[in-house]
């Protein structure tokens, strides 16, 4: 390494410990965010399950109930199944593809910091001494 390179490791590392501390600042704030998220989705999630079950359980009863007496209730128990199947597919996708991501904010924070050191490191220091 030649003595520039040495001058900006110096300079850079001041810097990068001030930093440490803000991005542990920012990982708490993150993991109590998602934290918050997680525990309020589920929830809701429980208590949207429980009543749809129930929801959903009676009004099959219902329909197989209306169709019992007729050539119609197997055709009824299929239409019922069959949508059922569509209903698990699509809430499958919903929820697969509404994933949050954790520590969004730190990774920004770092990817702008990290640019910001690269271009620090790679200033020729006649630069600095001309500013």
């Amino acid at each position: 390494m030649d003595l520039r390179m040495l001058q900006s490791f110096k300079k850079a590392i001041p810097i990068l410990l001030r930093h440490l501390d803000s991005y542990v600042e920012l990982v708490e704030q993150d993991l109590s965010v998602a934290m918050s998220v997680a525990a309020s989705r589920i929830k809701a999630l429980m208590l949207l399950s429980v009543s749809t079950a129930f929801a959903v359980l009676f009004a099959c009863l219902l329909i197989v109930a209306l169709t019992w007496d007729s050539d119609y209730r197997v055709l009824s128990i299929g239409i019922m199944t069959g949508a059922f199947a569509l209903i698990a597919a699509a809430s499958g996708a919903y929820f697969a593809k509404r994933r949050a991501k954790p520590f969004a904010s730190l990774k920004r924070e770092w990817r702008e910091d990290r640019a910001l050191v690269q271009s620090f490191l790679s200033t020729d220091p006649h630069e600095e001494a001309s500013i």
